[in-house]
C-alpha cells in the first residue's frame, strides 16, 4: 500500500522525536518493517550500512538511511554476509537497527521466511 509523502514525513518526524528523547548512553534496538529498500550501494552511507545489502534503494530507504545517519544508527542486516534468502522475506524491508557504537553487540541478523518462523 502506498502512502502519501506527507504521511511518510510525519512518520519519520515522529520517529526522530522518539529517538531524540532516548538518552545517549542508552542502547537502541529498532526493529520493524519500514517498507524501505536501502539497496546495496553503501558508498554514500558507509557508517549507516554494511556491504551486504541487496537490490536498489527506494524513497522510503532514503528516509530510513537519512534518519540512521542523523542518529548514528546502523542497519545491522547489511553488516553480515548471508545468503540472499536469509537476508529477506520478500524484499529487504524488515530491518534491525542499533547505534553504530553498539554494532559489536549484534552477532548476526537474518530473515525468517514463512508462517512457521
Amino acid at each position: 500500500m502506498k502512502f502519501p509523502d506527507e504521511n511518510k514525513e510525519a512518520f519519520y518526524n515522529k520517529l526522530a522525536n522518539v529517538l531524540s528523547d532516548i538518552p545517549r548512553t542508552d542502547k537502541i534496538l529498532l526493529i520493524g518493517d519500514f517498507n524501505a529498500r536501502i539497496g546495496r550501494e553503501n558508498v554514500m552511507w558507509p557508517l549507516v550500512m554494511g556491504k551486504h545489502g541487496i537490490g536498489k534503494c527506494n524513497s522510503n530507504g532514503k528516509h530510513l538511511l537519512a534518519l540512521c545517519s542523523e542518529f548514528e544508527l546502523i542497519v545491522t542486516n547489511t553488516t553480515f554476509k548471508q545468503k540472499d534468502e536469509r537476508k529477506t522475506t520478500w524484499h529487504m524491508i524488515d530491518f534491525i537497527i542499533t547505534r553504530c557504537r553498539d554494532k559489536m553487540d549484534i552477532h548476526s541478523t537474518r530473515a525468517m521466511r514463512g508462517a512457521n518462523c
